[in-house]
């Protein structure tokens, strides 16, 4: 009372000295708000944070704190000269906000002042604030804040690994309905494609509501957080008649219950209403909502959707932690130069393949490929070009788009098949060898055909019971070493398939 008395005094001393010249260069934000929101005057410090204040002719209050709060700041000033004590947060950062009614210009209006608080406020009380702010921001209606805490205790002992937004918004509207012991019918929705989607409902059918196709314009769903409605079924049947929508009609009767008082929470997400829950009284329930239960309805929404607008961030953050995770992964797995499959990459598809293959009973060939003469090649032309070829032969060697090639190393690479005999790999093998020949790359230290030419070595088994993968990549590169040693430009393969 002391603070007020004395932020009271000092105020009016302002305001009958230079008034606003001074709470221009005061160290903390301030704005003079009119009743309906206008922004009248921002000092220094609130145009340096939100820079649109010295630039937009339509300045309002909305544009930096929503409108229920505002209307609940100065609600508090029916009874107090200064309120203060209030914390927001704003741009990341959470205010205390100290409000105070003036007469000035002949007119009401109101002074907000706004401290930073951030760097005083820690991560881990977060909760805790909310739950004090909600204790506060009700301290002047009927209902015990004890309703409250159980209502923030429920959301907040929601798995927070869970990732189903059906379930997530299940929970939340079966949260008010256990506060609400009036509610007896009701309905969990979301807009898909102009499309109203179910996604759970109390009293009504699911199933034949979604059948019937209604349309985000079937209804007059809200543009804003919270709307009261009476006998929402029979106003829409009247609208289904009026429109000659006669079938729609019908299956809405029958997918519904009679309702005689409804309250719709507008479900909002990056400033637009994406869906939104009905709390419903049916016409043969005696109760009915009372004025009380409209204004509770109105913080659960704001509490609803603060909780789904953190949900719907933290999908939005793992969305994009995946995507990233999966091009780091794509990464690891390709050859830099090339664009095909590296060794690392190889030997994971090699280890799957096996083991399928093992069930199978089916034959795996392995493919080893290196490129003659290609340090030679690589001294006299240089690494640029080096490199050019590498690509070159990389794409080349691939015959099919599932094929599975990789860098195994330096010049060397390496290729899996399955389930072919060993003939036909044979042939896949020198028809690669032909696809190198075809790229007519020069090489001049090449003393026949002067073309840049490559060497494989093949090994086929259906043994995959009685070795280990490793060794019949050692039988390929066998074969490739004899392919080199009797002349280059050849394939060489065996087979120990019974």
């Amino acid at each position: 009372m002391q603070f007020k008395n004395w932020f009271s005094k000092k105020i009016n001393h302002l305001l009958h000295g230079k008034t606003f010249k001074i709470l221009d260069n005061m160290p903390i934000g301030v704005l003079d708000v009119s009743l309906k929101g206008e922004i009248f005057f921002a000092n220094r410090i609130m145009v340096k944070e939100f820079p649109f204040l010295e630039y937009s002719k339509n300045r309002l209050i909305y544009d930096i704190i929503d409108r229920t709060f505002w209307r609940f700041l100065v609600d508090q000033l029916k009874n107090d000269e200064v309120v203060s004590n209030y914390q927001k947060k704003i741009n990341k950062r959470i205010y205390q906000l100290t409000i105070k009614k003036i007469n000035s210009r002949n007119t009401i209006s109101y002074l907000l002042f706004f401290t930073d608080r951030t760097k005083e406020i820690e991560y881990e009380c977060k909760i805790q604030e909310i739950m004090t702010d909600l204790e506060l921001s009700v301290q002047k209606r009927t209902r015990s804040t004890e309703i409250f805490k159980k209502l923030l205790l429920k959301i907040t002992s929601i798995d927070s690994k869970i990732n189903n937004e059906k379930y997530y918004l299940t929970q939340l509207f079966n949260f008010g309905v256990d506060l609400i012991n009036k509610v007896d019918a009701g309905s969990v929705y979301l807009f898909e494609d102009g499309k109203v989607k179910f996604i759970y409902t109390l009293g009504h059918s699911k199933s034949i509501l979604n059948q019937s196709n209604i349309s985000v314009l079937d209804f007059e769903f809200p543009t804003r957080r919270l709307r009261y409605v009476k006998n929402i079924t029979k106003q829409t049947s009247e609208k289904f008649d009026r429109e000659n929508k006669i079938k729609k009609m019908n299956d809405y009767q029958k997918g519904v219950i009679p309702i005689k008082e409804t309250i719709i929470i507008g479900l909002e997400h990056n400033n637009r209403i994406i869906g939104g829950m009905t709390y419903e009284i049916s016409e043969v329930n005696e109760k009915e909502f009372s004025e009380e239960d409209q204004e509770f309805f109105g913080v659960l929404a704001n509490v609803f959707n603060s909780y789904y607008s953190n949900f719907k961030f933290g999908q939005e953050q793992e969305l994009i932690l995946n995507e990233e995770k999966a091009l780091l992964k794509n990464e690891l797995m390709i050859d830099d130069l090339t664009g095909i499959s590296n060794k690392k990459h190889f030997y994971e598809i090699l280890e799957k393949q096996w083991n399928i293959s093992k069930l199978k009973k089916e034959n795996l060939s392995i493919i080893m490929i290196d490129i003659d003469f290609f340090k030679l090649f690589n001294d006299y032309y240089g690494h640029v070009k080096g490199d050019f070829v590498l690509k070159e032969v990389a794409k080349a060697l691939k015959l099919r788009e599932d094929d599975v090639i990789a860098r195994y190393g330096g010049e060397e690479f390496i290729a899996l098949f399955n389930g072919l005999p060993h003939d036909s790999v044979m042939e896949i093998s020198e028809r690669i060898r032909e696809n190198i020949e075809l790229l007519n790359i020069e090489n001049y230290k090449v003393e026949n055909n002067r073309k840049l030419t490559i060497s494989l070595g093949v090994a086929t088994t259906n043994k995959l019971n009685q070795m280990e993968a490793i060794e019949l990549i050692k039988k390929a590169d066998k074969n490739l070493y004899i392919s080199k040693r009797t002349g280059r430009n050849k394939v060489t393969g065996t087979s120990d398939i019974n």
